[in-house]
């Protein structure tokens, strides 16, 4: 009789949201596996930059393969204009190297989208820690 109790409260916490510090407000039922994408990308993003080198002339190319990656965006290759988000990875590279200047003339948004990006990594290990150690505490009692 004992261990219905802790099972259901033990089930309560893993289907449960958490408190977000920010802003106090319980995400939905889905919140840990939007953590850990969120969590993936942006260390994916991190890790491709990483990896990433812009030449002089704007190409971006993979720096210790020395091969320049093809144009991806679709508005440009058609219609023949930049998008919003042209330029986006030119920047976020330069910025990691620390070229502010290059990085602001590729695009302006990398200042406000790689803070967003870095942000996301303690989050999203806060979030999908304070599930487990929750769901450890339960289980303890």
């Amino acid at each position: 009789m004992t261990d219905k109790p802790r099972v259901s409260s033990f089930l309560q916490i893993l289907t449960r949201s958490v408190r977000s510090p920010l802003t106090g407000s319980s995400p939905d039922v889905y919140s840990d596996a939007q953590a850990c994408l969120c969590l993936a990308g942006s260390l994916s993003v991190l890790a491709a930059a990483a990896c990433l080198e812009v030449d002089l002339e704007g190409a971006v190319y993979i720096r210790s393969l020395h091969t320049r990656l093809p144009e991806t965006c679709f508005t440009f290759f058609w219609l023949g204009f930049e998008c919003p988000g042209c330029g986006l990875t030119r920047a976020i590279v330069q910025l990691l190297r620390g070229n502010w200047f290059s990085a602001w003339q590729y695009h302006m948004a990398s200042f406000l989208v790689l803070p967003w990006i870095l942000l996301q990594i303690p989050m999203g290990i806060w979030q999908v820690g304070m599930r487990n150690f929750k769901a450890q505490e339960c289980l303890r009692e």
